[in-house]
């Protein structure tokens, strides 16, 4: 662990109490004088914050499976460690350990670093620019997508999906989504949005 290492965490521990004691802070303040449009504009902010969230428990999640087995956890598997110190059910550990998979940072077997697997997406997450509804789509349109597409059709879907989820409801883009399989399966070549995500 280099010095720079070191700084970095302790960084981020003094973050993380800052973090706590806003929130409590911000939990116990009153929001009476705030018009209704105004206190749409703070939940708004606010979701753009919660948007960013899972961006560091990914790379803490795919962490812990690089440098450790479950078992020395105290489980026998990472989705039953998670569930058990996070207090949260099997099912939403298992998706979050399948979303940092996707959207964390990854590692070569030779040890370079390499991107996310979707990593249109994983940046406009961390941007805050799409929520886990539209995280949740994404991953669905991959899963269903015919063996047949091949990997260039693939890139430039994941980086249309990621524009268009950073523009759009979830209900949009869905159907954006669902057109664009569509195509796919009928054999049209998708050419991506041009601005970068």
């Amino acid at each position: 662990m280099g010095t720079s290492a070191v700084a970095d965490r302790e960084a981020m521990l003094a973050a993380l109490t800052q973090m706590e004691t806003l929130q409590t802070q911000m939990n116990s303040l009153s929001i009476d004088a705030f018009t209704p449009i105004e206190l749409l504009d703070l939940q708004q902010r606010r979701e753009h914050l919660a948007w960013q969230q899972p961006v560091l428990d990914h790379a803490i999640y795919q962490r812990l499976r690089a440098e450790c087995t479950p078992k020395e956890l105290g489980a026998s598997s990472y989705t039953k460690v998670l569930a058990a110190r996070l207090r949260i059910s099997e099912a939403e550990a298992f998706r979050r350990l399948k979303n940092a998979e996707l959207l964390g940072p990854r590692t070569a077997l030779t040890g370079e670093p390499l991107p996310p697997a979707l990593p249109n997406v994983a940046a406009a997450q961390e941007k805050g620019q799409i929520g886990p509804e539209h995280v949740a789509e994404i991953k669905s349109f991959f899963r269903t997508l015919p063996q047949s597409v091949d990997f260039q059709a693939r890139e430039a879907a994941e980086t249309d999906l990621a524009h268009h989820a950073s523009t759009l409801g979830v209900a949009g883009f869905t159907a954006v989504a669902d057109r664009l399989k569509y195509l796919l399966d009928q054999g049209y070549h998708v050419i991506p949005v041009s601005p970068k995500v």
